[in-house]
């Protein structure tokens, strides 16, 4: 509990990021958040799309598992050694097609959907993550080795259940019982997005019943996030909450008591100033072997930052008579303050940063890839011309072209800047055929490679998302713009996108050297819960056919980024 050491309190925008497919030693990487080399690290941990946060400690290992929505695979699983430098361990749900068919390639409508705020926990020598969502239910998947298999199923109710939806859900094992908290939106009469139930089921142990209708143990503006705990005698409920007295911001919540089914008393743990410290909150707790706490958690901020995610952070968390408080209590209210500079929980450690870049030489697929939701796999290859990941073109799966074609492969942007640059193969295309790089966001920037009656084009387009596209409309016109900038005879392209804030340009070379934009820089927004996404894709607006092979992406960032008005 004595980490309070100097922390240095500043509102200045500090991150760390990746770059590179193996660990890369911060000496040869620009960034200013994360580990500093020096046994402090600087928040933001990870400037990237880490929403929703859950962790653990097993061992002198820290596993963390984030929201991942309509992507697949789904459930993103990092580990660490220290709180502050990451890597990748993989993903729980292998197919998340299999959870709905909203999912699935052939449906293509699961946008927003899925994966929303898992919980990760270790008990009696099992994994298991938790998560509840629109359109999958309650899910719950068990390994015993953090790395798979994982037995992914539905969770079942021993008694019917006459709620809505459950999402935001956690398990608790205490006493030879199990329990289960979720929330339950829109209770309110008029179904407002903003009143909020937490219920609380007894569960059995394996984790996969929920023996009761459950009990409301506290409700309240727009409450989730929620976490089971047991500390020193108490059961302790963190949740987020749309606070009043902070300017109806998302601020992180702690209700306690004696008894688990209450009566609870609640307090703020933080406060956000209405929205200045950048509201820390859905996150989880964790004990570090050296007996200190510690609050891995997101970062809600505002345009220009929005457009890359919510932003992972690490706070310290002091006890004063029972209740946590995360951050530094500056005035002694008993409720912390954001922290922007701290002593590392764990020393010895990195840094180092998760992967990114890829040159696509193993014959599986790096976990910073994920699909834009199921993917064909019998579409796309890692071995059918080895050191290049081969997209067979798909037809979209009705009228809406990129929304709409399965196998676009995409990863998290990062940083405050960032550049993306892949080499393309183009000899294999075919007839009605676009493929290259996008950044899928709103609206989705793509630029690449089409190909028509044995002419190939550059082209370039953005679009938006339309949740029910009619045909005779004209709104999918007013939201969509595509232009063949120029003719191409070459059998190698290069494509780079640049990030900066909430601006991203496309540009295109043919010698990996001198670059041309596509078009002036594009604001790009938050969709869909997910930050912007830079990946790779290939449809064929015609038929199933045509091979694209990208020979890398390479991912720089921090990059010193100039974009050209």
């Amino acid at each position: 509990m004595s980490n309070q050491i100097n922390p240095h309190l500043t509102t200045t925008d500090l991150h760390a990021a990746q770059t590179d497919i193996h660990f890369t030693n911060k000496s040869t990487v620009k960034f200013s958040g994360g580990d500093q080399g020096n046994g402090t690290y600087q928040n933001l941990i990870l400037f990237s799309d880490y929403s929703d946060p859950d962790v653990i400690r097993v061992g002198d290992t820290f596993y963390m598992v984030t929201s991942t929505f309509h992507l697949n695979p789904g459930i993103t699983i990092l580990e660490s050694k220290d709180l502050v430098n990451w890597s990748f361990v993989g993903h729980a749900i292998d197919d998340i097609g299999k959870l709905s068919e909203c999912f699935s390639f052939h449906s293509m409508s699961g946008y927003s959907c899925g994966v929303w705020a898992p919980s990760i926990r270790y008990y009696d020598g099992m994994f298991y993550i938790h998560v509840g969502g629109p359109k999958i239910g309650l899910i719950v998947c068990k390994a015993k080795d953090i790395r798979g298999p994982w037995k992914v199923k539905r969770m079942k109710f021993q008694k019917p259940w006459m709620g809505t939806k459950l999402i935001d859900c956690c398990p608790l094992w205490d006493d030879g019982k199990a329990y289960f908290a979720a929330a339950e939106p829109n209770k309110s009469a008029d179904r407002k997005w903003y009143d909020y139930h937490i219920y609380l089921f007894e569960m059995s142990p394996d984790g996969e019943t929920l023996l009761d209708n459950g009990v409301v143990i506290h409700g309240g503006f727009t409450t989730e996030a929620v976490k089971l705990y047991k500390y020193n005698g108490y059961y302790y409920i963190f949740y987020s909450e749309n606070a009043a007295d902070e300017n109806r911001v998302r601020t992180q919540f702690a209700a306690r008591s004696k008894n688990i089914y209450g009566p609870y008393e609640r307090r703020k743990l933080i406060h956000t100033h209405g929205g200045i410290d950048k509201s820390p909150n859905q996150g989880g707790l964790v004990e570090s072997p050296d007996g200190s706490w510690w609050f891995l958690c997101h970062r809600e901020d505002d345009v220009p930052h929005s457009a890359v995610g919510r932003h992972l952070m690490l706070l310290p968390v002091s006890w004063e008579n029972g209740w946590p408080i995360i951050g530094i209590d500056q005035d002694g209210d008993g409720v912390g303050e954001m922290v922007w500079e701290y002593k590392k929980p764990v020393q010895g450690c990195g840094p180092s940063l998760p992967a990114s870049s890829d040159d696509f030489d193993s014959t599986i697929l790096g976990a910073q890839w994920q699909w834009n939701q199921q993917d064909r796999k019998d579409k796309w290859s890692l071995t059918a011309r080895p050191g290049f990941l081969r997209l067979t073109a798909c037809k979209p799966i009705s009228p809406g072209g990129f929304y709409r074609a399965p196998n676009t492969l995409t990863q998290r942007l990062m940083g405050q800047t960032s550049r993306a640059t892949i080499k393309l193969d183009v000899t294999g295309m075919e007839n009605g055929q676009y493929a290259g790089i996008c950044l899928l966001s709103k609206p989705s920037l793509l630029l690449g490679v089409y190909f028509e009656n044995g002419c190939k084009r550059i082209r370039y387009q953005y679009t938006y998302w339309e949740a029910l596209h009619d045909p005779e409309s004209k709104a999918y016109e007013d939201n969509f713009f595509c232009e063949d900038i120029c003719g191409f005879t070459g059998d190698i392209v290069y494509l780079c996108m640049e990030h900066d804030g909430n601006k991203a340009q496309l540009s295109f070379s043919t010698d990996g050297e001198t670059f041309i934009a596509a078009d002036t820089p594009k604001q790009f927004a938050f969709f869909a819960w997910r930050g912007g996404r830079v990946g790779m894709f290939s449809y064929n607006e015609f038929q199933d056919g045509g091979n694209a092979d990208f020979d890398w992406l390479h991912y720089q960032i921090d990059a010193d980024i100039v974009l050209t008005e």
